[in-house]
């Protein structure tokens, strides 16, 4: 990591990260929706947390309906 604007760091001085880095994905880390995959819907859930998912429909150059998206949360989050 970078140490008071030094690029490269000597070893010594590199911050260390205070908790196990899976644990900043339930704090650090907002994920969107794009793209319909139920698989992929439910491993952000299990990995953020569903309070740090975001509907998004801006699944790349394809037109997309946002029924799609929305049916594919309906579908993979029973409470959503």
């Amino acid at each position: 990591m970078n140490y008071k604007g030094i690029a490269n760091p000597p070893v010594h001085k590199v911050d260390k990260n205070v908790r196990k880095p899976s644990e900043y994905f339930k704090s650090n880390i907002y994920l969107d929706t794009m793209g319909p995959s139920a698989v992929g819907l439910k491993a952000m859930i299990e990995m953020c947390g569903i309070d740090r998912i975001l509907f998004g429909t801006d699944f790349g150059p394809v037109p997309m309906s946002p029924k799609v998206h929305i049916d594919l949360v309906n579908d993979t989050i029973i409470d959503a």
